[in-house]
């Protein structure tokens, strides 16, 4: 045994020294064919070797191959122009394998399309070692997966594992960092843990891999980073789930969603589906109970967000995250949730729907409720090329516009301001629209447009086009109703102020007309046609035609702009009662409230009046040059005019005459108290110059039944209390006074006896009454003299 045990030792040492003296000598390349076959035989599969082979024992044992293809003809699984093995000499001599350090340099690794778990090969790796590699994982009916100039070092026990490493490779024009740890297969699974990390995003994972019948992930993952929000800010973000991923398919279920830092983040729950391809496919469905954006956007010492922030903060994430040269084929995106809360306010029910290719049109579905009593909704195509738009239906309606209009504009005065406007020029009630919509930043258009404000219902379509830099915005407004409800009249200044800048173009045609709350009851008439246009500083009503509306047909047009301003106006009251009530709540004031008071007894009316101005300053007490009217009234004529005088400052000129067939029933209409008398035929012309506030020095003639009254003195329209609204010498000359004091029912024509008459005095009119005083002159022959009250 001795013996033996000597001979075995002396057959190793021979072996090794031979093994260490001979390879230096031996031309290994020439001999690659023999090397391949031996590896080849060790590893189950065909090598081929082009390249230069080296081997050394010592120091360190390694092997070193170039231009290496491994795999079958044809379609080799690993080439690489570089490849060295370093190896235990003593693991040669047992069952395993031992390979201390592998290099792979430059190496193009191809896997699959075939999968099943690795033999159990006598190999162990210490240590593994890739530099600029690239791998492409072949499979069928998916498309190849492919990693670029990656690097890895790492380890594995066997070739079923424990396997550990970490490396990067490319990922567009960054990289991203990886590790991994995972256990020995269990039957077909490998339980494996990794992590991927590029910028400020990480990926994890802990589950198994399972290859067979073919390769599937299933197990928790992780993904977090980061995204800029508005203002500068850097949100994190992160997605927990139960992830599985087979084939060209990944899905997450039970997923939350967190936005935002954990104090003040939105949170949702739901799942995810993603699709692999050159350009991957995107499905996410998720739900919240609560949104609460006012915590996720506020500032500090803020309690709440303003709308217009949150807008600003959805635009940023959208053309972030869907811009047109995003890296995505299609995606879809269901959102819903109990409450949203922003601006203080609570939105209920809001559901958004979003799918479709960023470098095309997207389908979006967007249903909310709004403060003040509201709800909005839109479904159609959404397009966010170089010129975004979106087309398709739209819904809303608000109950409170006062609420809706402050919630809008939190932390926009000058918005606030212009919405405050258009609220004063809105009726009271709910409104609701129904229309097809394109909106985009240049402005929107509402076609078949379906509008109710409070009880009326209009159709038509509205468009607006934003100001640019060589022209102002401008508004188009083209509605038309059957039937025209109107609450209270619309504040038409505040329809002006509401749009600024804004040039006009309105129409509107309503083929019946109901005016509620008119006196006792409710107007209704036949048509109304409006056409107007504001550009500018200059607005043109075009045409307004209110046809049998309490009785009163009206006509009008005009023009009005810094460099001047016209009308015409055209009235036909058959029945001035109803009429009287409604320009009183147009235009409530002491005369309107008068006409109400006398309408009845007035009974029709018919009136033309045109005004103009030419040229600024179109302020004043009369900003214009002239007023000219004429027509009739309970049967009299009248003519009026109203001119600048020459002098003072402000000063204007008037010219009035009435012609009445019968003067004392004229007067009781408008209210003198009068007895009834015989009818007598009344001619007054009226002219005067001065001032609104001042008065007026003028003169007047009246032709009663026979009588001719002349006077001159001040006319004061605007005296209060007991101060005289009349003042000034007054003359009665008649050949026959009876005739005309029966006209105001004091006495009776026709008694066969003249009563001569020439009288002066001075005359007072006053809220009080009429008094005379200086009575003198002779009446029927008598000199009489004294005062009458």
């Amino acid at each position: 045994m001795r013996t033996f045990l000597t001979f075995i030792a002396v057959a190793l040492v021979t072996a090794l020294t031979v093994a260490l003296v001979a390879p230096p000598f031996i031309d290994w390349t020439a001999r690659r064919d023999m090397v391949a076959r031996a590896i080849a035989l060790r590893i189950g599969t065909p090598v081929k070797i082009s390249g230069p082979v080296t081997l050394r024992l010592l120091p360190t044992p390694y092997l070193k191959l170039a231009d290496v293809a491994i795999g079958p003809r044809g379609a080799p699984w690993l080439q690489g122009p570089a490849m060295r093995f370093e190896f235990s000499l003593t693991s040669l001599l047992g069952a395993r394998i031992r390979l201390d350090d592998v290099t792979f340099d430059r190496p193009r690794l191809r896997v699959g399309p075939k999968f099943a778990p690795p033999a159990g090969n006598p190999l162990q790796f210490e240590h593994i070692r890739v530099t600029h590699g690239e791998l492409s994982v072949e499979r069928d009916g998916a498309t190849d997966l492919l990693a670029r100039d990656f690097s890895f070092d790492g380890s594995a026990a066997s070739t079923r594992g424990p396997f550990r490493g970490h490396g990067d490779f490319a990922l567009g024009e960054s990289r991203a960092n990886f590790q991994i740890a995972a256990e020995s297969f269990v039957g077909d699974a490998l339980p494996l843990k990794a992590q991927i990390e590029t910028g400020t995003t990480r990926a994890d994972f802990d589950g198994r891999l399972v290859l067979v019948p073919s390769p599937a992930l299933a197990g928790a993952a992780t993904i977090a980073g980061e995204t800029a929000g508005p203002d500068d800010e850097v949100w994190p973000w992160r997605i927990a789930c139960e992830a599985a991923a087979s084939g060209d398919e990944a899905r997450c279920e039970n997923a939350d969603v967190r936005l935002g830092a954990d104090a003040r983040a939105l949170e949702t729950q739901g799942r995810f589906a993603l699709r692999f391809g050159a350009r991957p496919e995107v499905e996410a469905d998720l739900t919240a109970k609560t949104f609460n954006i006012d915590s996720l956007l506020r500032k500090d010492k803020e309690t709440f967000a303003s709308p217009a922030r949150a807008a600003a903060a959805f635009v940023a994430l959208t053309e972030r995250g869907l811009r047109r040269d995003a890296p995505l084929a299609k995606f879809s995106l269901r959102l819903s949730g109990g409450v949203v809360y922003l601006g203080a306010r609570s939105l209920d029910a809001p559901r958004l729907e979003l799918s479709g290719a960023p470098d095309g049109e997207m389908q979006l579905k967007w249903d909310s409720g709004l403060p003040g009593a509201g709800r909005i909704a839109l479904d159609g195509a959404l397009d966010l090329g170089a010129a975004p738009i979106f087309r398709g239906r739209a819904e809303g309606k608000v109950g409170d516009f006062a609420s809706l209009a402050a919630w809008i504009a939190e932390g926009s005065p000058a918005l606030g301001e212009r919405l405050e406007a258009l609220g004063a020029a809105l009726p009271t009630g709910e409104i609701t629209a129904s229309t097809h919509l394109e909106l985009s930043p240049s402005g929107f258009s509402a076609r078949e447009l379906a509008l109710g404000v409070a009880a009326s219902r209009f159709d038509g379509g509205v468009v607006y086009r934003a100001p640019e830099d060589d022209s102002r915005g401008r508004l188009y407004l083209d509605l038309a109703s059957d039937a025209l409800d109107i609450e209270v009249a619309p504040n038409v200044e505040a329809g002006l102020a509401w749009l600024g800048d804004t040039d006009l173009d309105f129409r509107l045609k309503a083929n019946s007309l109901r005016v509620a709350r008119v006196g006792l009851a409710s107007v209704q008439g036949g048509s109304l046609d409006i056409r107007a246009r504001k550009d500018g500083a200059k607005f043109v009503l075009d045409k307004l035609s209110l046809a049998d509306l309490g009785g009163a047909s009206i006509q009008a047009e005009g023009e009005t702009s810094p460099a001047g301003r016209w009308t015409r106006i055209k009235l036909d009251a058959g029945r001035l009662g109803d009429f009287a009530a409604l320009l009183a709540r147009a235009a409530p004031s002491a005369p309107t409230r008068w006409l109400v008071a006398r309408a009845a007894a007035l009974g029709a009316a018919k009136a033309t009046f045109e005004a103009r101005r030419d040229g600024p300053p179109l302020d004043g007490p009369f900003g214009l040059d002239f007023l000219k009217g004429d027509g009739e009234i309970a049967g009299a004529r009248f003519a009026l005019t109203l001119s600048r005088a020459p002098a003072p400052v402000d000063a204007i000129a008037a010219h009035a005459t009435l012609d009445a067939p019968d003067a004392g029933a004229l007067l009781r209409k408008l209210g003198a108290r009068l007895p009834a008398g015989a009818a007598g035929r009344a001619e007054l012309s009226l002219d005067a110059s001065g001032q609104w506030d001042r008065g007026f020095d003028a003169q007047a003639k009246l032709a009663l039944a026979g009588a001719d009254f002349s006077w001159r003195g001040a006319l004061k329209p605007q005296a209060e209390g007991d101060a005289p609204l009349l003042a000034g010498p007054l003359t009665l000359k008649s050949g026959d006074l009876f005739p005309a004091l029966a006209a105001l029912g004091f006495g009776a024509a026709g008694t066969g006896v003249a009563a001569t008459a020439d009288l002066a005095a001075e005359a007072l009119l006053s809220e009080s009454g009429a008094h005379f005083t200086k009575l003198a002159g002779v009446l029927a022959g008598a000199h009489v003299g004294g005062a009458l009250d």
